[in-house]
């Protein structure tokens, strides 16, 4: 999971997650804590990623409730470079080995809706969906509108 604003290293992680074949549930910043227990509950996360010490208190006072998750890493205060840290315990065959299992169809991203009629439900989106953006920005030809 990654609670933060929108910002240099909040790409870092979402792309880095990617690329060792994790999937990201974004939390937005300002959620509350039940918000936030429930995201993390429902999506299983394992690892979550915050922006400030304000954040990761947020996580830390429902993280009784939370059996799945191993890990809070805090952006600020160096906590990308403990996790970068961390993952240089894993070989490159065993990230080669998830990214292998990839394709369009893969599980990329879980974004929780604001749950105006009820819990917030995750709607998954794949890296067939993301390159399918990519791919189409790319292709365009023709501008949109006139110049």
């Amino acid at each position: 999971a990654l609670m933060s604003r929108t910002r240099y290293e909040w790409t870092l992680v979402d792309f880095a997650a990617w690329s060792a074949g994790a999937v990201v549930v974004p939390i937005y910043e300002t959620s509350s804590a039940e918000q936030v227990q429930w995201i993390l509950s429902d999506s299983d996360a394992h690892l979550a990623v915050v922006e400030t010490q304000t954040h990761r208190s947020v996580v830390e006072q429902i993280r009784g409730d939370l059996p799945s998750l191993r890990a809070v890493g805090t952006i600020e205060g160096g906590g990308l470079d403990a996790l970068r840290e961390k993952g240089g315990e894993v070989s490159d065959a065993d990230v080669a080995e998830r990214r292998s299992g990839l394709d369009r169809r893969s599980l990329a991203t879980i974004i929780y809706t604001s749950g105006t009629t009820g819990r917030p439900k995750g709607c998954e989106l794949t890296h067939g969906n993301f390159l399918d953006l990519a791919e189409n920005a790319s292709e365009q030809t023709v501008p949109f509108w006139p110049r």
